[in-house]
């Protein structure tokens, strides 16, 4: 077994949108725009990971959004980065998902452990 490495990344972006499937899994969407493109291809290390998001919506405190798995990332010919996030309804805090549809300004925090290789 090799070193656990927390990995964390903060990215200020919009909220796209969620969806909750009939099999209680919810998709959760951000867009982020292309000066921060380099800091979303971080988020490619989170691949196959159980991933922590946190938001702050404006100057407010900061909230536990849930547990998600990486679902897809693109990327525009403008450069603005898409990232689709996906879990399970019960490691999802649907109200703090309402408060981050409503937010004007959006600073999200991605976080997981990866276990490296020796």
């Amino acid at each position: 077994m090799g070193e656990v490495k927390a990995i964390s990344v903060k990215l200020s972006g919009d909220y796209v949108g969620h969806a909750m499937k009939k099999n209680q899994t919810i998709d959760l969407s951000f867009k982020f725009l292309a000066i921060e493109r380099a800091n979303a291809m971080e988020i490619l290390s989170m691949v196959n990971q159980n991933i922590e998001v946190i938001a702050r919506a404006g100057i407010n405190k900061p909230i536990k959004i849930g547990l998600f798995n990486f679902n897809g990332w693109s990327c525009s010919r403008d450069g603005d980065v898409m990232l689709k996030l996906q879990s399970d309804r019960d490691f999802v805090d649907m109200p703090n998902i309402d408060i981050i549809a409503k937010a004007d300004i959006l600073t999200l925090m991605f976080k997981c452990e990866i276990e490296m290789d020796d």
